[in-house]
């Protein structure tokens, strides 16, 4: 309860800051909203480029190609980021024109990737369009940041819900 005050006529308490625990509702179901609306945001985009790479696979005209050069390019703090690695590419489309596009290396190891020999199917519309078949995209650390963050919006929101509807709640008045 709040701190005491005379009056005259006896003491009365003041009643509680409602506008603290407003703002704390509020607070607590914009971040709910927010880990929801980011889970959906990586997982949509981690969607969009798994089904990009199996129709290339299945739709795109197959062709082979030659890793020319090869990097490691750093994500992140030097602390919590990480490596991966980029091969360069080239390949010549049924056109005859040379085409060169990076790719990122999956599933295999950067070790002695120049020089190699790679399958990769290219969409004849945009040939800059292709997909290694051995390094395709598959579901990885951006699914499980969507899983992180739609659990945890999840959770918050209903956690949320659940004190709101407590507090709201009226006691059974007392009869008379």
């Amino acid at each position: 309860m709040g701190k005491p005050t005379i009056r005259s006529g006896g003491t009365q308490t003041r009643p509680k800051n409602k506008g603290k625990s407003a703002r704390h509702e509020a607070s607590t179901f914009l971040a709910a909203l927010i880990c929801l609306v980011l889970g959906g945001i990586c997982l949509q985009s981690d969607i969009t480029d798994v089904r990009d790479d199996k129709r290339l696979l299945a739709e795109g005209v197959q062709a082979q190609g030659v890793v020319i050069h090869t990097y490691e390019e750093r994500h992140g703090t030097a602390r919590y980021g990480s490596t991966e690695t980029v091969a360069s590419i080239i390949y010549s489309p049924s056109d005859g024109n040379e085409v060169k596009i990076t790719h990122t290396v999956r599933n295999t190891s950067a070790e002695g990737l120049e020089d190699q020999e790679v399958t990769l199917f290219y969409n004849p519309a945009d040939p800059s369009e292709a997909v290694v078949e051995e390094w395709r995209d598959e579901y990885d650390w951006m699914t499980v940041a969507a899983v992180l963050f739609l659990a945890g919006g999840a959770f918050t929101l209903v956690v949320g819900t659940r004190s709101y509807i407590r507090r709201r709640r009226k006691p059974a008045g007392k009869p008379l």
